[in-house]
C-alpha cells in the first residue's frame, strides 16, 4: 500500500516555503484547495469541481522543488477554474479529445507564464507548454501570448494546430475525477462542487491571495494579468473611455511643463487640450435579439452617452442609418427611434462604414449577442485589424457568446 499521509505533510511544508520565498500568492491558494491522493491519475490533475489529484507513487519519487512546482501549477489551474471554463470552448471533451488536449495546452501556457517569475524548476519545465511553444506554432509573438486569456490562446491554437504534437500530460480532467483518499479537506464549499459557488469562492480567494502578494512587495506581470482576467467588474463606461482620452482639440485644458508657454517660456508651462474621442456604437438588431437584449444594448448606449459623443446605428445583415447623440436624452429621442433589423447577423458593412468615417483614436463598440455569421471570413478579419489599428479602444460587448479576437476586447454585458 502506498502511503498518502506524506502528501499532507509535504503540502504544509510547501505552503510554508512559498510564504517564505516571496510567493504567498500560491501559498494562500494552496491552503484552500481540496486534495485527493489516487493512483488513477498519471501524475497530478484537477477536475471540474476544482479538486486537485495527486498520484502518491509519482509524488514520492519527486524532490521537494519539483513538488513545490507541481502543486503551484495545479492550484493555478484550480483557482483559474480551467476545467469549468473549458466547457465554454469544448462542451464535450470526452467526444473531442483533440480539442481537449489543445485547451489543456492553452491552460498550461497561462500557468507557465504565472509561475515563471516566482517559481522555477527546469527538470519539469522542459515538458511544459509555454508562451514560447505557442508562439512557435502560431507565429504570434510570445509577449502577446502572455497577455492572452486561456480562451484566447485556445482560439489561436485551434486556427493553427490540428493536433498537439508533444507528449504533454493531460492534467485537466473532463468532468469529475476518480475516487481516492482525501489528504487535504480544503474549503467546505468545494466539497459540494456547485459551479457558480465554486467560481465565486475562488474569485474571493484569488483577491485575498493577490493582496497578500502585494503586501510582500512584488506582483509579477503574469499574476497581475491572471487576477485581472478573473476579477472582472461590471462594465464601467468611465474606465474604458478614460483609456481613450487623447491629446487634441477639446474643452479640457491642463498645464504641461514638458511644453513651454509660447508667450512666457521662462516662467509658465504650456498647455495641452484633452478630448474624449467619438464613440462608434453599433447595436445588433438581428432576429436573435430579444426585447430584453435590446433594452440592455440601449441602456449601455445610454451609459456611454453620458461621457462622450455617440454615433450609433443598428445592424443585422445590413448596416442602417447612423445617428449622432451628444447627450443621454438623444439615445431615447433619436437613436432608439432609428433601430431597424430582424434579419441575420453580419458585420462586414458595419466595419467598412466605421473604418471609412472614423477618426484616428476614436472608440468602436459592437453590442451583440455574439452570434455573427461572417466573423471568421478573411475580409472581416482584415477589417477588424484595420479598425483596431486606428481605434484607441475597440470591443465586442456581448450578451451571450463571447468573441475573442485580439486586439479587440471582449466584454460581457450584464444587467445590473
Amino acid at each position: 500500500m502506498i502511503p498518502t499521509g506524506k502528501i499532507a505533510e509535504d503540502l504544509e511544508d510547501i505552503r510554508a516555503a512559498l510564504a517564505g520565498r516571496q510567493a504567498p500568492f500560491f501559498s494562500s491558494l494552496l491552503a484552500r484547495a481540496r486534495v485527493i491522493a489516487t493512483t488513477e491519475v498519471e501524475r497530478a490533475a484537477v477536475d471540474d469541481r476544482t479538486w486537485m489529484y495527486i498520484n502518491p507513487k509519482w509524488w514520492a519519487e519527486r524532490n521537494f522543488i519539483e513538488k513545490v512546482y507541481v502543486s503551484s501549477h495545479e492550484v493555478s489551474h484550480v483557482c483559474g477554474y480551467h476545467p469549468l471554463r473549458e466547457k465554454g470552448k469544448v462542451p464535450n471533451p470526452k467526444k473531442s479529445p483533440a480539442d481537449h488536449k489543445i485547451f489543456n495546452a492553452a491552460a498550461d501556457s497561462v500557468v507557465f507564464t504565472m509561475l515563471k517569475s516566482l517559481i522555477r524548476c527546469p527538470p519539469l519545465e522542459k515538458d511544459c507548454i509555454s508562451a514560447g511553444w505557442v508562439s512557435e506554432k502560431t507565429e504570434v509573438p510570445a509577449e502577446d501570448i502572455e497577455k492572452m486569456t486561456v480562451e484566447e490562446i485556445f482560439d489561436l491554437l485551434k486556427k493553427h494546430v490540428k493536433v498537439v504534437d508533444v507528449g504533454i500530460t493531460i492534467d485537466v480532467i473532463p468532468g469529475h475525477g476518480p475516487k481516492g483518499t482525501v489528504v487535504q479537506e480544503g474549503h467546505p464549499i468545494f466539497r459540494e462542487g456547485v459551479p457558480d459557488k465554486v467560481k465565486e469562492a475562488w474569485k474571493d480567494f484569488v483577491t485575498r491571495a493577490y493582496m497578500t502578494q502585494r503586501a510582500a512587495g512584488t506582483v509579477p506581470a503574469g499574476i497581475e494579468r491572471f487576477v485581472n482576467g478573473l476579477i472582472k467588474p461590471r462594465l464601467d463606461p468611465r474606465s474604458i473611455i478614460r483609456n481613450a482620452v487623447r491629446t487634441g482639440l477639446g474643452k479640457m485644458i491642463v498645464s504641461d511643463w514638458k511644453k513651454k508657454s509660447r508667450r512666457y517660456p521662462d516662467a509658465l508651462p504650456g498647455i495641452k487640450r484633452l478630448t474624449v474621442p467619438t464613440i462608434w456604437n453599433w447595436i445588433d438588431a438581428s432576429g436573435s435579439i430579444t426585447e430584453n437584449d435590446m433594452k440592455l444594448e440601449l441602456g449601455t448606449t445610454y451609459e456611454f452617452s453620458r461621457h462622450a459623443k455617440i454615433v450609433a446605428g443598428s445592424f443585422d445583415a445590413e448596416a442602417y442609418e447612423l445617428v449622432s447623440g451628444k447627450r443621454p436624452s438623444d439615445v431615447i429621442a433619436k437613436i432608439a427611434k432609428k433601430i431597424r433589423g430582424g434579419g441575420g447577423t453580419e458585420i462586414r458593412k458595419v466595419l467598412e462604414i466605421t473604418f471609412k468615417q472614423m477618426r484616428y483614436k476614436d472608440i468602436v463598440f459592437i453590442l451583440t449577442d455574439g452570434h455573427i455569421f461572417d466573423l471568421e471570413t478573411e475580409p472581416v478579419k482584415q477589417l477588424l485589424a484595420q479598425v483596431a489599428h486606428r481605434a484607441s479602444v475597440c470591443a465586442f460587448l456581448t450578451i451571450d457568446k463571447e468573441n475573442n479576437i485580439p486586439p479587440w476586447r471582449s466584454i460581457k454585458l450584464r444587467a445590473r
